[in-house]
């Protein structure tokens, strides 16, 4: 079927199927006088939302994309009386817009317009136990869609119904080697479901700490084989820690994609002969290893020791440091002495991990 033909098969159906409607020409019209991008569903996808919600029998809505209210408004007007819609949106043009539309339209007090990422506020709904939604229409960026479809499933029901929009993307979602962010994005979360599905189980233990916490274990265990291996093909080596001070970043320089966290980095070449270079010493292993139970006594004794080995490694280094357990202890004194850290959970809550 051509695109034209296609086109006109969707006038065709929404001639037919779609009354004229003074507030969603509205919304539509001050969408389009406020620059807002034309990506809102079109007329006849509206009134399926609307019909799906009423055939559900919601009560309870969540959209992830406000746009300009447009859908908002048909999902919002298949409510009960005592119905709410939850909206999520990120750009806060699009969120005044939705609003003054969303009144507008008289449905003001049923909806909920949460301003931020959704890959935040998502995880401040399920605290704040919002859900169990009974319906989940998610038309935001393509990227983020199986993280979005994971809240989904943790914030619904079962019987609940979860609604993807644009996922044929133009026909690209058929090829596996597209470097496109959205196409890349609705392919992971077909990978996702064939998986589960071939396996004839779910995937939920994914969304726990305790599996993040084993990933960054073996990523630590790899840099250190990877360093042992490197030194003994005469290779230096320096961990690079301060990537987790402004994980952003790094995620957009390196281009990430979502569930993917850089945990440090690691320098690897070959030593300026001409500049001094050791590795750096470590507590004694009796101040860090136990048998059969944990044991404080003789702390003071080997921190001590280890502020004079520090000393004595700074100095042939030619830095000017304080004292190792002066130095540590300042940098966990306040939320500032983290130096962005302070941030971490929120980040990893942004890169899909909901470590519930």
């Amino acid at each position: 079927m051509s695109q034209d033909l296609w086109s006109a098969v969707d006038s065709y159906l929404v001639a037919a199927q779609v009354e004229s409607d003074a507030a969603l020409e509205q919304a539509l019209a001050a969408s389009s006088a406020a620059g807002l991008p034309a990506i809102n569903v079109a007329p006849n996808q509206g009134k399926l939302l609307h019909l799906l919600a009423r055939l559900t029998g919601a009560r309870k809505i969540l959209e992830i994309g406000t746009l300009g209210g447009y859908s908002a408004i048909w999902l919002a007007r298949a409510l009960p009386a005592d119905g709410r819609l939850t909206t999520l949106e990120a750009d806060p043009k699009h969120a005044e817009v939705a609003r003054a539309n969303l009144q507008r339209a008289g449905l003001g007090e049923l909806v909920d317009l949460r301003l931020g990422r959704a890959l935040e506020t998502l995880p401040r709904l399920a605290e704040e136990k919002r859900g169990p939604f009974d319906l989940v229409f998610i038309d935001a960026d393509k990227e983020n869609i199986p993280e979005y479809f994971g809240w989904a499933l943790e914030l619904a029901r079962r019987g609940s119904l979860i609604i993807v929009d644009n996922v044929v993307r133009k026909g690209a979602v058929l090829d596996g080697n597209s470097s496109d962010p959205s196409v890349r994005g609705v392919r992971r979360l077909s990978r996702l479901h064939e998986i589960a599905k071939r396996e004839g189980m779910a995937s939920n233990g994914l969304h726990y700490l305790d599996t993040f916490l084993m990933g960054a274990i073996d990523a630590a265990l790899a840099a250190q084989n990877t360093l042992v291996a490197a030194e003994s093909l005469g290779l230096g080596t320096v961990y690079i820690g301060a990537l987790r001070n402004r994980p952003d970043a790094v995620k957009k320089e390196l281009g990430l994609p979502p569930n993917v966290f850089p945990l440090f980095g690691m320098c690897v070449g070959r030593p300026d002969p001409a500049r001094p270079s050791a590795v750096k010493p470590r507590l004694a292993q009796r101040a860090v290893l136990f048998r059969e139970q944990y044991d404080s006594r003789g702390h003071e004794r080997e921190v001590a020791d280890y502020d004079a080995i520090m000393q004595s490694f700074y100095t042939a280094q030619g830095l000017d440091n304080p004292r190792w357990s002066r130095h540590s202890a300042e940098r966990v004194r306040a939320a500032d002495s983290l130096r962005g850290r302070d941030r971490l959970r929120q980040a990893l809550h942004t890169f899909g991990f909901q470590l519930r």
